[in-house]
């Protein structure tokens, strides 16, 4: 309770953003000095903590302003657009959720809070699958019985390595609340996409990490007087 009352008597004193989570900013002459001494470079600026320089029109005091609105909903500024996100680098993502300890990158799910993006993050005899970020059993051969307790088809996928759950939508048909085989096939899921949440009036967006419908991803999803609480995937 302290935590939320901390956070709404911020709010009452912090701008709203806009649906993007990208922070309308004063245009200047250059792009980003330095916060705590650590600059973004811009074309005219330099990386020693200088607040002018650059082109962009970013500047240190817009970062300021940045990390304190992102901090009031428990998010990371991206400095590059002034964003909010879940984490900039793996110590974000320990210091609130170790289950999900590593900042993931790529398009698909940029500065996202992940179990694994490689083998090496997954624990002994657990391989990670690439698209779903999740750490599976490994596996050496097509009938290998580690694999056996992994989905209504389980199997090994010998070139990646990891026990598959599920081959297609079938395999997974009589399953309630999971009716998709992954995109990896490592199990079923409740969508893969938008599309698997279209009939659904309270969560019509396909989270990518949790694989289930939510109302929002992040604030893109929300409109502009809203932001996406980061634990409940809901537009507040």
């Amino acid at each position: 309770m302290m935590r939320r009352g901390f956070c709404l008597a911020l709010m009452l004193v912090v701008p709203a953003c806009n649906q993007r989570f990208d922070f309308d900013t004063t245009a200047s002459s250059g792009g980003a000095g330095g916060v705590n001494g650590a600059g973004v470079a811009g074309g005219g600026g330099t990386d020693a903590g200088s607040s002018q320089g650059g082109t962009g029109g970013i500047t240190a005091a817009d970062i300021e302003l940045c990390q304190l609105r992102c901090a009031v909903y428990g998010l990371m500024c991206h400095p590059p657009n002034l964003s909010c996100v879940e984490c900039l680098d793996d110590d974000d993502c320990q210091r609130v959720d170790r289950n999900y300890p590593v900042c993931s990158g790529g398009s698909k799910l940029p500065h996202r809070c992940v179990k694994c993006t490689a083998n090496a993050q997954c624990r002994v005899a657990e391989a990670c699958v690439p698209d779903a970020h999740v750490c599976v059993p490994a596996c050496g051969e097509d009938e290998d019985p580690i694999c056996s307790a992994q989905g209504p088809k389980p199997e090994c996928a010998v070139g990646h390595g990891y026990c598959e759950g599920c081959f297609d939508d079938d395999d997974c048909a009589a399953l309630t609340g999971t009716p998709h085989c992954s995109d990896s096939r490592v199990g079923c899921v409740q969508c893969r996409s938008d599309a698997d949440c279209a009939d659904r009036t309270d969560a019509q967006h396909c989270d990518p990490v949790l694989t289930r419908c939510v109302d929002c991803r992040d604030s893109r999803d929300c409109s502009s007087s809203q932001i996406c609480d980061r634990w409940e995937h809901i537009c507040r």
